[in-house]
């Protein structure tokens, strides 16, 4: 049966061309339509152009623009496809994944590590991935990219140049594509994937979009030398939560080290401010409850990322921190 699908462009490698200070997005999605005219094997297809930006430019506010234009065409269309940068993909990802939350057809974001108009690009092959989703009546946020299918609390870019870029992290990779054709298989089967959401306290049947972000959110990155009073300093400025990329299973400095993060922690909390344990390591998690560093931290009031990426992290936190009910909890 044809499907009536949006495609939401925004710039990104996959609308570069070069120009006189390197590549920069100049086409439309109307364009990157007729470079692909197999798509309109999957129905009508309808195209709104939300910006043309690299993705490095983008701000909590384009997520806001792209969930609005979204949500607000969302009983006219089986299926949407945003088109984006591959820089910041993982936190927009992860930003609709939360602000989209029981959404009930499926939101396929893509983009190509070379532009569509470049020799041997994988723009093609992306979009036939995405189509292939937004098609597919599998309701929620994903990403299509090099074959992959990843959920969109989960996409992280690990890699710069190669156009495998992408990985699942913290979440089993929820299917594939043919590169060839965009023949689509989900791995995570519908069953095993709604039991999972009932675990995941972002879920809900009925569809509540929510738009509003508290952007004064601030990672901090621990390196051997680091000094506690970045985070007082954060705190100051009127950051409202710290992430702190702590070592491993996510501990901090302690007592044992002249640079003790426990008492910053401490004052953080009195002051209101949230303090969340992430983790430098790619896959893994936080585990708060296993060293020293980390019990003492949790108990001085952090709270553990579990095992979500920084990308998803990130624009989760500015929602609940944004909620009226000020949620205290990662």
């Amino acid at each position: 049966m044809k499907k009536h699908i949006c495609l939401l462009a925004t710039g990104g490698t996959i609308a570069c061309e070069k120009g006189a200070d390197g590549l920069r997005p100049v086409l439309t999605g109307a364009e990157l339509l007729r470079a692909v005219p197999e798509l309109a094997r999957c129905g009508e297809i309808d195209v709104s152009e939300l910006c043309s930006l690299d993705s490095s430019n983008l701000l909590p506010m384009h997520w806001q623009r792209m969930a609005q234009a979204i949500a607000e065409r969302c009983g006219q269309y089986d299926g949407f496809v945003l088109t984006h940068g591959t820089d910041t993909m993982g936190y927009t990802a992860g930003a609709l994944y939360y602000m989209l939350r029981g959404i009930g057809v499926p939101v396929a974001l893509t983009g190509s590590m070379l532009p569509l108009t470049a020799a041997g690009t994988d723009a093609r092959a992306n979009l036939r991935g995405a189509f292939a989703v937004a098609a597919s009546g599998r309701a929620g946020v994903y990403q299509a990219f090099a074959g992959r299918v990843i959920s969109g609390n989960a996409v992280k870019k690990v890699d710069s140049t190669a156009r495998d870029a992408f990985r699942s992290i913290g979440r089993p990779q929820a299917g594939t594509f043919a590169l060839a054709d965009g023949a689509l298989t989900w791995q995570v089967p519908e069953e095993a994937r709604t039991e999972a959401g009932k675990m995941d306290d972002e879920t809900q049947a009925a569809f509540a979009p929510q738009f509003a972000l508290d952007e004064r959110v601030a990672v901090v990155k621990l390196v051997p030398g680091a000094e506690p009073r970045l985070l007082t300093a954060l705190a100051d400025a009127g950051y409202r939560a710290v992430i702190i990329e702590g070592y491993g299973a996510g501990g901090v400095p302690t007592a044992a080290s002249p640079k003790n993060f426990l008492p910053a922690i401490v004052d953080l909390r009195a002051r209101g401010v949230r303090v969340i344990c992430a983790t430098q390591c790619t896959t893994g998690g936080v585990h708060l409850d296993t060293y020293e560093m980390g019990v003492l931290a949790a108990r001085c009031g952090a709270e553990s990322a579990g095992d979500l990426p920084l990308e998803a992290l990130v624009p989760r936190v500015m929602l609940a921190l944004a909620q009226a009910d000020g949620a205290q909890t990662v």
